[in-house]
């Protein structure tokens, strides 16, 4: 059983070390943009930095998404009584 977290933990790093490497961009000889882990052997080289972080906590935007989805269903509701009201009253108007 305690092997458990310890291969949690491995994949936890073998995931997250690609991320934290360093992206390189550079044109070759041949004009070509290349991206690259790798720095050029030679030349100018732009370092990319990684996106920041998001502005919002994981568990605030959950909390946006559950409410817009709430108001879409709100909505979709609104929409379906709407369309029962028109079509009873076509139906009354036709007899």
């Amino acid at each position: 059983m305690k092997t458990r977290p310890l291969i949690l933990i491995v994949f936890t790093l073998l995931i997250s070390a690609p991320l934290a490497a360093k992206t390189y961009r550079w044109v070759d000889e041949n004009g070509v943009t290349v991206y690259s882990q790798k720095p050029p052997p030679a030349g100018p080289v732009i370092e990319i930095k990684p996106p920041p972080p998001p502005a919002i906590s994981p568990e605030e935007a959950q909390r946006k998404l559950d409410a817009q989805k709430q108001r879409l269903e709100d909505l979709r509701e609104d929409r379906a009584l709407e369309n029962k009201a028109a079509s009873e009253k076509r139906q009354s108007l036709k007899d």
